[in-house]
C-alpha cells in the first residue's frame, strides 16, 4: 500500500540521516583523538617543534570547525523534526563532541602560550 511505502520511505531516509551523522562524528572524533596524542607528544618537544605543530593544529582546526558546525546543524535539525527518541539517542553525542572539541580548541589556541621563557632560553643554549 501507498502507506506502507510512505512509512518505509521515512525510516529509509531516517536511517540515512543518523548513518550521516555518526560518519561525520566518527570523522570529528577520529581528529580529536590523533590531536590530543598531538598535544600530549608536543609538550615533550623542542620549542621550535613545538611551535610548528600548533600552527599546523591551529590550520586543521580552522578546518575542522565548519564539520563540526555541519554535524551540530544536522543533528540539532533531526532532534527537532524527528521526535523524542532521536533527541535522546542524538543529545548526548553531540553533548560530548560539543565539549570534547571545545577542550581541544582551547588546548590549541592557548598551546602556544606555554613555552615558558626558560625553554625558549634552554633551545636557543642547545
Amino acid at each position: 500500500t501507498s502507506r506502507a511505502k510512505e512509512w518505509m520511505n521515512l525510516l529509509l531516509k531516517y536511517q540515512q540521516e543518523m548513518e550521516a551523522f555518526d560518519q561525520g562524528a566518527a570523522n570529528i572524533t577520529t581528529w580529536m583523538y590523533r590531536t590530543e596524542i598531538l598535544l600530549d607528544e608536543s609538550e615533550k618537544q623542542k620549542p621550535q617543534k613545538k611551535e610548528d605543530t600548533f600552527k599546523r593544529l591551529k590550520a586543521e582546526l580552522n578546518d575542522m570547525h565548519p564539520k563540526v558546525d555541519a554535524v551540530h546543524n544536522q543533528a540539532v535539525e533531526m532532534m527537532t523534526n524527528r521526535g523524542d527518541h532521536c533527541k535522546e539517542v542524538l543529545e548526548p553525542k553531540l553533548s560530548e563532541l560539543n565539549q570534547r572539541f571545545a577542550a581541544i580548541s582551547q588546548r590549541i589556541q592557548t598551546g602556544k602560550l606555554k613555552v615558558t621563557m626558560k625553554e625558549l632560553e634552554q633551545f636557543n643554549l642547545d
